[in-house]
């Protein structure tokens, strides 16, 4: 394990220290998810829902989809899959309007070329 890894790993056992004493005096449901070989710990607490959690973690596939090159051969799945996504987690409450299913239509084309593309 590399001086990094062990670096997450003991930053991992403070914050679940922490959060086992919160919960345990405090009454509460704090949630910690770590993948801690990505150096990736997430906290949420107890009213934080899926579809939150969803659209948290959504906004780290946006990022890298609008930083990666249109000239990588997967910028296009990527961004058109996530512009997708974030469209459908928007309005997961309430209906889409002509508008937003016609974008999504034209991304799910985009998607159909690219594929094509990787053929």
């Amino acid at each position: 394990m590399s001086f990094k890894g062990k670096r997450i790993d003991r930053l991992y056992e403070q914050i679940m220290s922490t959060v086992d004493h919160i919960n345990r005096d405090e009454d509460s449901a704090i949630k910690v998810l770590a993948d801690t070989d990505s150096g990736i710990i997430r906290i949420y607490d107890q009213d934080t829902d899926c579809l939150k959690r969803a659209t948290s973690s959504l906004y780290d596939l946006l990022e890298l989809s609008y930083s990666t090159a249109e000239h990588h051969p997967y910028w296009a799945l990527l961004y058109n899959t996530t512009e997708i996504l974030k469209t459908i987690l928007d309005k997961w409450e309430s209906d889409f309007s002509s508008d937003e299913i016609d974008n999504m239509a034209w991304r799910s084309d985009e998607l159909s070329m690219a594929l094509r593309k990787l053929k």
